[in-house]
């Protein structure tokens, strides 16, 4: 008789240590997963605040050229757009709805969904009203020249 309540609490004591790795691995994923999430979050803010900068900093300088490179993960395409522009490079319904709303002019693709923040003194090469630039790897590389009262973004 002894043998058998044995077994039972071996058994209960094997069923709660599986009950509590299971639910370890279940909340260290879901904190993983968080902490992926914000370093994302992190850079992308990252990138708007060194474009803005980039590109204030080169406007006023007529002629002086910059090759960027920025770290941007999780993005599938950056797409910089100019209201005065009259040629249609590019194709992007948000991101054209959202330059005649005057609400953005730089665009950020990602599998899941749509991000545009507003930039001043930017110009698209080529006259375009929006222009898309992919980012393999996370990474956008473009060339930024300084016109005296704005900055032209193209290919690097």
């Amino acid at each position: 008789m002894q043998k058998r309540s044995q077994v039972q609490s071996q058994v209960f004591i094997y069923l709660l240590i599986l009950i509590v790795i299971g639910a370890t691995i279940l909340f260290g994923y879901d904190s993983l997963s968080k902490l992926t999430k914000q370093g994302k979050d992190t850079q992308t803010e990252q990138f708007k605040t060194q474009l803005r900068n980039d590109i204030t900093g080169i406007a006023p300088n007529f002629g002086s050229v910059k090759l960027k490179s920025y770290s941007i993960p999780g993005i599938t395409k950056v797409c910089f757009g100019d209201a005065t522009g009259t040629k249609i490079c590019d194709v992007h319904p948000l991101a054209q709805s959202a330059i005649s709303g005057g609400s953005g002019n730089v665009f950020l693709i990602k599998p899941d969904g749509f991000d545009a923040f507003k930039v001043d003194l930017i110009s698209v090469s080529g006259g375009c009203q929006l222009k898309c630039f992919y980012t393999p790897g996370g990474r956008l590389s473009i060339k930024i020249t300084g016109q005296g009262d704005k900055a032209i973004i193209e290919n690097s």
